[in-house]
């Protein structure tokens, strides 16, 4: 849903043309719009400025280990997607 909304802003921006049927058809191109949004999103906001702001593809595996450090001192998590 995100990934969806945010594509739908850049659209209303003339950033990009409108996703057709919920997807986007050039995520290579979305993705250096706005890597944040795109490119490994819950890790960088896990890991908070320092990594948010890194360029489309520099999230390595050293990232991932801290993400799940980091997850693992959490006491709740809770999916925002989640249905149920």
């Amino acid at each position: 849903e995100r990934m969806v909304s945010h594509s739908y802003e850049l659209a209303r921006w003339g950033m990009v043309r409108p996703p057709k049927q919920g997807f986007c058809s050039n995520y290579s191109h979305m993705r250096r719009l706005a890597p944040a949004v795109y490119d490994n999103y819950y890790h960088r906001v896990l890991l908070g400025e320092r990594v948010l702001g890194l360029p489309p593809g520099a999230i390595t595996s050293a990232h991932l280990a801290e993400a799940k450090r980091v997850l693992s001192s959490l006491q709740l998590v809770l999916l925002s997607n989640d249905a149920a």
